[in-house]
C-alpha cells in the first residue's frame, strides 16, 4: 500500500491525529462523533437509506409514540426524547459501527502486512530465529475488505 492510498482512505483518522493539543477539555466521545462518525455517515449513509430509515422511524413513532417514553442521549450529549429520533440515530450508529470497524481493520491489515514483510525477511533471509512465525497470529487481518466488513467478532482460531 502506498502513502497516497493511506492518505485518501484515512483522511478522517489523519485529521484527528493532527489536531492541536490546545483545544481545551472536550468530551472525547462527542469529539469522536464529530470528527469520525459524522464524516463516515456523510460518506456511507446514503440519502436513499436515510429517507427509508426516516419513514420506518415515523411508523414506529406512530405506533408507539403515545405509549412510550424515551430517555436517552446522543454521543454529543444531546437528548433523544422521541422514538423517531431514537430510531434515526440508531440507524446512523449502525452505519458508523460497520464502517468504523472496517477502517480500523484496514489500518490493522496494513500493520499486519508490514509485520509480515519484516518478520519474513528477518526470519528467512537474515536467519533471525526469533522472528520465525511472528506474523502468523496476524494473518487473519490480511483478508480483503469484503471479509473485514462482514466480521463483527475476531478470533485467530477457526470456529
Amino acid at each position: 500500500m502506498s502513502f497516497l492510498y493511506l492518505q485518501q482512505n484515512y483522511a478522517i483518522t489523519i485529521s484527528i491525529t493532527c489536531q492541536k493539543a490546545d483545544q481545551g477539555q472536550q468530551d472525547p466521545v462527542a469529539l469522536w462523533w464529530e470528527k469520525v462518525a459524522i464524516p463516515i455517515c456523510n460518506r456511507h449513509y446514503t440519502e436513499k437509506q436515510r429517507q427509508k430509515d426516516a419513514i420506518d422511524a415515523a411508523i414506529m413513532e406512530n405506533i408507539h409514540g403515545e405509549s412510550s417514553a424515551i430517555i436517552h442521549s446522543k454521543e454529543t450529549g444531546d437528548p433523544i426524547n422521541s422514538i423517531e429520533r431514537f430510531f434515526a440515530h440508531a440507524r446512523a450508529t449502525t452505519v458508523v459501527q460497520k464502517y468504523g470497524r472496517l477502517y480500523t481493520m484496514q489500518i490493522i491489515r496494513w500493520l499486519a502486512s508490514m509485520l509480515y514483510e519484516l518478520s519474513h525477511q528477518g526470519a528467512y533471509e537474515l536467519r533471525i530465529q526469533a522472528l520465525l512465525g511472528l506474523h502468523e497470529p496476524f494473518t487473519i487481518f490480511l483478508n480483503d475488505d469484503l471479509y473485514l466488513r462482514s466480521r463483527k467478532t475476531w478470533s485467530i482460531y477457526p470456529c
